[in-house]
């Protein structure tokens, strides 16, 4: 029997690339998405032109970021397209699943062959993600775990299998 094989796909910029997808015009602009944490405003993401971090108060934010654009974050929408995505990854495996909340994972075992190798594999699906309009990093491991702290930290990582 195969060793487990799984691809992880890791979306940095999940929530903000999904608002631009929705307003392309977004794509250029520094642009935060932000939260009501008790009686405090919160941005939980930005598209990384905005040179601020989640959980920097909207008010802070705007001040130090002249033109910020903000919208109010969208979790549920976030959820629901995750859940999309990983269907989408349907394609590529039997078996794929969304790792909330900026995350998929997909059990490649005894299929990367179809695409020419592990590597190849990984490539044409990043490319593919990105193609969708969500900044990726990805990685393969033996585990969900493993492969995803791969994506997060060393995008493209493959570790061989035993």
């Amino acid at each position: 029997m195969a060793e487990r094989r799984i691809l992880a796909l890791d979306l940095p910029r999940f929530a903000a690339d999904r608002a631009i997808r929705r307003d392309p015009a977004l794509a250029d602009a520094p642009l935060a998405l932000w939260a009501t944490d008790g009686p405090r405003r919160l941005i939980t993401a930005t598209n990384g032109r905005a040179g601020i971090t989640p959980g920097t108060p909207l008010a802070d934010a705007q001040a130090i970021v002249p033109g910020l654009v903000t919208r109010p974050a969208d979790p549920d929408g976030d959820a629901t397209t995750l859940r999309a995505l990983a269907a989408w990854c349907l394609g590529f495996t039997p078996l794929a699943a969304p790792v909330p909340p900026d995350g998929l994972v997909l059990d490649i075992t005894g299929g990367s062959h179809l695409w020419g190798g592990e590597p190849v594999m990984l490539a044409e699906i990043a490319r593919r993600v990105r193609g969708l309009g969500f900044a990726v990093r990805a990685a393969i491991s033996g585990t969900a775990a493993g492969a995803l702290v791969l994506a997060r930290g060393a995008s493209g990582a493959i570790v061989a299998a035993n």
